[in-house]
């Protein structure tokens, strides 16, 4: 089986086999005096899910799997290798970069050059079936609008168009949002692995069949122990109102009523107008002593080690079932103050791995968090109970990928042969659309 899988992957690894050219110069320049955010111009690691996927989907017999991925400040506009037994196809965006200071969909779309470039290299390939990871991410989104001839199955990491995106988020991403509606209205074949994101995408698409997956796993990096800088950390690609960074430092004065030196490390991407914004907020309740910001990091083992420098992890997500640094945050041993979601509510079902708090209620996540420093006893629960958590959840790793190849070869024989899709791979809600 041949397999195209596209998405916005990058790694310290896969960067190893590029021909970079360097960030200085004009490109960096243009970001800065066109307020774009500083990741665009940026070499760092993003969506490790991709990654992992893409390595076990590696290792399964007859599968020859090609990524295809966007990377900026490329040599050449498209370089091919092959790392772990994976054909890799990275193509040069620099100019679609750009492109994210256009805001009106129909403009853009017709501006954005990656979706013809990519169906280039999809149509040498000639697979048996394209995969996209993300709608929301739209430097590679894009390119599913132009793979009607294959078999297509959409790998919702994300639902963008979740409603309460307008009520959490103030600055909702209109392109994103009409790219996802126009992907949802030409593809059938979509996966979900919570029932957040079911219950969302049944609603928002018709006709179509939803299966049930999961991100292969791999195992974590070992890190090396560092000295204790910090009480609490929150730390996330990109600090923003959804990662519920401003709750964050919210709770944080009102600990400080206690815990006077108590310090909170912001570790992430930031612009310059969420920057502001946040020290504002910072400075207006009297916490510029007690929090600082560190910039995200390029390799993912560095941010693991640096997220061991705090004793606990503050991570008030709103949007997510759970999110990735949760997770990252209990494996290497911090005790966890996040939200209620269904995501961490299905963690804590195992055993209390995390301490959870109402969104939008900054008293209980500030409790959550004294709670966790008066309680040494608690701490070290909540810290064994996620190594054991790791232990009984590690089948997930090689059951994935394999589960994700059912789905392939049954998208496949239900697009060329209209063979029914089995009732066992659909998500486990009885679908709405029958076909």
């Amino acid at each position: 089986m041949k397999i195209v899988l596209i998405g916005g992957y990058t790694s310290y690894e896969t960067r190893c086999h590029l021909k970079l050219k360097s960030n200085k110069g004009w490109f960096g320049y243009l970001i800065k005096l066109l307020g774009l955010p500083p990741r665009v111009g940026e070499f760092r690691d993003t969506t490790p899910w991709i990654g992992n996927m893409a390595y076990r989907l590696g290792q399964v017999n007859d599968i020859e799997l090609h990524v295809v991925a966007p990377h900026i400040r490329m040599r050449q506009k498209v370089q091919d290798f092959i790392m772990d037994g994976v054909h890799y196809h990275y193509y040069s965006t620099e100019w679609t970069s750009f492109l994210r200071m256009v805001r009106n969909y129909k403009i853009w779309k017709r501006l954005q050059t990656n979706g013809r470039r990519v169906k280039k290299i999809i149509d040498s390939i000639n697979p048996d079936i394209v995969v996209l990871s993300g709608t929301e991410n739209p430097v590679s989104a894009v390119s599913v609008l132009y793979t009607q001839q294959y078999p297509t199955y959409i790998l919702c990491q994300t639902i963008y168009r979740n409603p309460d995106r307008k009520i959490i988020q103030s600055n909702v991403n209109q392109l994103i949002w009409n790219l996802e509606k126009e992907i949802h209205q030409e593809h059938r074949y979509f996966g979900v692995y919570c029932d957040l994101h079911y219950n969302i995408l049944s609603n928002l698409v018709e006709k179509a069949f939803i299966f049930d997956f999961q991100y292969p796993k791999r195992d974590y990096p070992a890190v090396e122990d560092v000295p204790t800088k910090y009480d609490f950390i929150n730390f996330a690609f990109q600090l923003l109102e959804k990662k519920g960074i401003s709750d964050s430092i919210k709770a944080l004065a009102i600990v400080k009523k206690d815990y006077p030196q108590v310090t909170l490390n912001l570790s992430g991407g930031c612009d310059e107008i969420t920057k502001r914004k946040l020290t504002t907020l910072i400075d207006k309740l009297g916490l510029n002593e007690n929090v600082t910001f560190t910039p995200f990091f390029e390799r993912r083992v560095d941010l693991f080690k640096h997220i061991k420098s705090a004793r606990f992890a503050v991570l008030p997500i709103k949007l997510d079932n759970i999110s990735a640094t949760v997770k990252q945050a209990m494996y290497y041993g911090l005790p966890v103050v996040t939200n209620e979601r269904p995501g961490t509510l299905e963690v804590n079902k195992i055993s209390e791995c995390l301490l959870l708090s109402e969104s939008g209620n900054i008293e209980l996540l500030a409790e959550k968090m004294k709670l966790l420093m008066s309680n040494p006893k608690l701490a070290d629960l909540l810290r064994n109970n996620a190594s054991e958590y790791f232990k009984i959840t590690k089948h997930v790793k090689d059951d994935a990928a394999v589960r994700l190849v059912q789905d392939f070869s049954a998208i496949i024989a239900n697009y060329k042969k209209g063979i029914a899709i089995p009732e066992e791979l659909l998500h486990t809600h009885t679908h709405k659309n029958e076909s």
